[in-house]
């Protein structure tokens, strides 16, 4: 179960002094079956909590090449484009895969 309340501390030192990027977990190899595993239930959950503390001001990346986890990232949306030509082209890919949690 996630404390909203240690979320909301977090919030204030994301927003006051940068962002937070979190490895939410993931489905494992259930990813494929009609029944959520323990994984993906803990994944959502996380991800739900920290929209509800950080509304608007959350997105998310799915891996399914690294063990399906999934990132999410607190702050405004990143400009995609201006972030992937910041960064060495080692690190560039996957960066159009992030998305907006609503």
């Amino acid at each position: 179960m996630v404390c909203y309340g240690n979320l909301s501390m977090v919030f204030y030192f994301a927003w006051t002094e940068g962002r937070i990027i979190v490895n939410c977990g993931g489905a494992r190899a259930e990813r494929e079956t009609e029944i959520k595993s323990d994984g993906q239930l803990y994944m959502e959950a996380t991800i739900a909590a920290m929209a509800k503390v950080f509304p608007g001001q959350l997105s998310k990346r799915y891996l399914a090449r690294k063990g399906f986890n999934t990132l999410a990232i607190t702050g405004p949306v990143p400009d995609i484009e201006g972030w992937a030509q910041s960064l060495p082209e080692a690190l560039q890919d996957g960066i159009s895969d992030w998305v907006p949690v609503a």
